[in-house]
């Protein structure tokens, strides 16, 4: 047994990362000691999933008093362009000097035999562990978003700042990606080498969906941007003018849920949509629904799409490298980039065909079992 610490932003709140850093801690504590260290609040209640009693919760609040970083954080979001354009390495002193390094590194002590960190910000700290306090521990830099959403993406994470973080990865000693195309990009643009490690799915059924109700599902956030929820709401509406009996349903709650039920209700379609807000019956819904939309611009590997797969949904989303693997397994259609008039048409499609929804579904329901928690774990075991 070895002792392997988890550094990652929450384990409180909702989200994507933190239920897979929860199922993984889950995982590789039943046969190792796991300790998390979050950057969540003290006594923020309890962890949204559920974690083993075994594992142990720390604190990472590299931040605290640190004003410069505060101001400097703020501008990323208020003024994003004197940060990112005019002084991109301000991006280093908001979010990982050296000095946070330093409260990493006490933390870590000689307590772990494996520190791992998610996402780029605790991957950089890390490797500045690593690099400036030459420690022989195993770490390892779990990436949870696409390259494209690191480092392309205007005003966001590590756009014009990819030396920042392939400066200081080299000195981890792994890399996971989430896919194969992170993979040859962080080889080909970083010159770093990565591992592939699928995220797991969140839950195993027995039964898979009929596909026979005229059910359009979508479950994540409600953002105005990222989750693409403008571009779903256009497709819908050029869908109804040809489709006249088929609803959608909008799983999920976020800062953009008003926004977007009072744009329903300006469209021809609003009476077809329904907002559900936040839910905990995911399975029964997926079950009872017979195509699944993701229409976001950015994901890493994305956990709705998995349980979709998991309940035999075919899937529609737009070509994004995130949907590399789905697409590959023949169980999702995917779209040029948001070309709304392309994805209602593919929605027709489907719509239309139940033979070809039956098809993409059992191909999707394969490729889940390559998901299951016992052989993700495996893959983990390997490099630990």
């Amino acid at each position: 047994m070895s002792k392997i610490a988890i550094f990652t932003y929450s384990i409180f709140t909702v989200g994507g990362e933190q239920r897979v850093v929860s199922l993984i801690a889950n995982k590789l504590s039943e046969e190792h000691e796991v300790t998390i260290f979050t950057m969540d609040r003290v006594n923020s209640g309890k962890p949204r999933y559920s974690l083993d009693e075994s594992i142990g919760i720390d604190y990472y609040h590299p931040h605290k008093g640190d004003a410069v970083s505060f101001v400097l954080r703020a501008a990323t979001h208020l003024t994003p362009v004197v940060v990112y354009d005019w002084f991109p390495k301000g991006i280093e002193r908001a979010y990982c000097p050296d000095k946070y390094a330093g409260i990493m590194n006490d933390l870590i002590s000689d307590e772990y035999d494996t520190v791992i960190a998610t996402a780029w910000q605790l991957s950089i700290i890390l490797g500045k562990v690593k690099g400036l306090y030459n420690r022989s521990f195993r770490a390892i830099a779990w990436e949870h978003s696409s390259y494209e959403a690191y480092f392309e993406r205007k005003h966001f994470y590590l756009n014009n700042n990819t030396q920042l973080f392939a400066d200081n990865l080299r000195y981890v000693d792994s890399i996971v990606v989430l896919n194969n195309d992170y993979k040859e990009k962080y080889l080909r643009k970083l010159g770093l080498d990565s591992e592939v490690i699928y995220n797991p799915k969140s839950f195993v059924i027995s039964s898979v969906s009929k596909l026979n109700n005229r059910t359009i599902l979508y479950c994540g956030r409600i953002d105005d941007n990222f989750k693409g929820i403008d571009l779903l709401s256009d497709s819908f509406d050029k869908f109804c003018k040809k489709n006249s009996d088929w609803r959608l349903l909008i799983a999920g709650d976020g800062p953009a849920l008003r926004k977007y039920k009072r744009l329903a209700e300006t469209l021809d379609c609003g009476n077809r949509v329904e907002f559900l807000g936040s839910i905990s019956n995911v399975k029964e819904l997926m079950l009872d629904s017979s195509i699944f939309v993701l229409p976001s611009r950015f994901e890493g590997f994305p956990m709705s799409v998995t349980e979709a797969f998991e309940c035999g949904l075919p899937v529609i989303a737009y070509d994004i490298p995130a949907m590399e693997p789905f697409k590959e397994s023949g169980g999702a259609v995917c779209v040029p980039c948001f070309d709304t008039d392309e994805y209602s048409n593919r929605l027709l499609e489907l719509a239309d065909d139940i033979e070809l929804r039956q098809r993409l579904g059992r191909n999707a329901r394969d490729f889940a079992g390559q998901l299951d928690i016992d052989i993700i774990g495996e893959k983990w075991e390997d490099i630990l």
